[in-house]
């Protein structure tokens, strides 16, 4: 397993220990889940991703890979805050329609106070935040806009 895949894991399993029983506000699609009114942004040094809601259950992505000139972008729909197989839990869940291609799959979670989520330079953020675009798994951090 790579590094950064492990590491991921982790530390979004800490994050689910110190989150749990949080269960995020309703929203009024009926879907049990809504992500922040608070626009998101988050990566690592060769990715980045922002996230605005639009409507409850809704949001708006931007993705951009360093190593590419092109920005892919998107509607993306809370979700349950979990990946079920890896048995993570975050705060907040969103993932890409039925048929998408390729898909993608999003969570994030507050990090520990103690233990801030560093990206691969070493910069502190409050969040983790854990990414699957079609088989790959990208880490990274990130915050709200204040």
């Amino acid at each position: 397993m790579h590094p950064s895949r492990f590491l991921a894991i982790v530390l979004l399993s800490i994050c689910a220990l110190l989150t749990s029983g949080h269960v995020p506000p309703a929203s009024a699609d009926g879907s049990g889940y809504d992500f922040s009114t608070r626009p998101f942004q988050g990566g690592n040094t060769d990715w980045t991703i922002r996230l605005v809601r639009i409507s409850p259950g809704q949001v708006v992505y931007t993705l951009q890979f360093t190593s590419r000139p092109a920005k892919g972008d998107g509607l993306l729909e809370s979700v349950k805050p979990e990946f079920g197989r890896l048995g993570l839990k975050g705060k907040y869940g969103l993932a890409s329609a039925e048929g998408v291609s390729p898909s993608i799959r999003l969570m994030i979670a507050p990090s520990a106070a103690d233990a801030p989520c560093q990206d691969r330079r070493g910069t502190r953020y409050p969040h983790a935040i854990l990414l699957l675009v079609g088989d790959s798994v990208l880490y990274g951090c990130g915050d709200y806009d204040g």
